[in-house]
């Protein structure tokens, strides 16, 4: 037998929801379905940041593309 999440898993496991916004992401622990207030994050790392990062990693090692933010934008959506 062969054991796989259901939605009762969501009221008897612990985990995280993690919100990746354009600016920051959000890290939420939730407990038998109830978050947990104290413990809710905000780093300032989201998807620009991610881009950015991105563009400098390819511009210095293949193509210039620091003028190109749109490609490398597609690109990181298609990959996360």
């Amino acid at each position: 037998s062969t054991s796989s999440s259901t939605a009762n898993d969501y009221f008897t496991k612990p985990f995280l929801s993690v919100d990746f916004g354009y600016s920051s992401t959000y890290v939420t622990p939730i407990v038998c379905g109830v978050p947990i207030a104290g413990g809710i994050r905000r780093l300032d790392i989201g998807g620009k940041l991610l881009t950015n990062y991105l563009k400098e990693l390819v511009s210095y090692r293949q193509f210039n593309l620091l003028d190109d933010t749109h490609v490398m934008e597609l690109a990181r959506r298609n990959v996360c």
